[in-house]
């Protein structure tokens, strides 16, 4: 979200009635195709995940820790599935703990200012790179947005 907010992107509820209904359209065909349960309105999106982010960079997001892979998907699910909302910290202690973390430490970890400035340093240096939402894959000098872009991806890679 504070990429979309540089780039003066409004946010989903606040766009075009025209393109919230493609928008949603698009979400129930990728929901079904990928055979993923969505929620097209959560209920608790968009809401502030800079806390979540920074216990995915605490639990070592950024050194590709398949631990905070697999926190990353749950708090993903929370939200899209779940009905749950991200920027509460007991429901971050859970789920982090559901994955097999000690939620409650990575939580106090995660305050801690590396955690902020890690955050916000990934913010900044994905502007500086182009990128212009999640997920934005690079290879080499090119830039892929989205699950959409996906098979690109993939052709770059072999």
């Amino acid at each position: 979200m504070d990429v979309f907010a540089e780039l003066s992107v409004l946010p989903p509820g606040k766009r075009h009635p025209s393109l919230q209904r493609m928008r949603t359209d698009e979400l129930k065909r990728w929901s079904s195709f990928l055979e993923l349960p969505m929620n097209l309105a959560p209920a608790h999106f968009p809401v502030d995940q800079t806390l979540a982010a920074q216990m995915i960079f605490a639990a070592g997001g950024a050194n590709g820790n398949p631990d905070a892979g697999k926190l990353s998907d749950a708090l993903l699910k929370a939200v899209w599935e779940e009905e749950k909302n991200i920027s509460d910290e007991a429901t971050l202690v859970a789920i982090a703990d559901s994955v097999g973390l000690v939620g409650s430490d990575l939580l106090e970890n995660a305050k801690d200012s590396q955690w902020k400035e890690a955050y916000t340093s990934a913010t900044k240096n994905a502007l500086e790179m182009g990128v212009v939402g999640s997920p934005t894959y690079q290879v080499e000098d090119e830039l892929y947005w989205g699950q959409d872009r996906l098979d690109f991806l993939e052709r770059a890679l072999v």
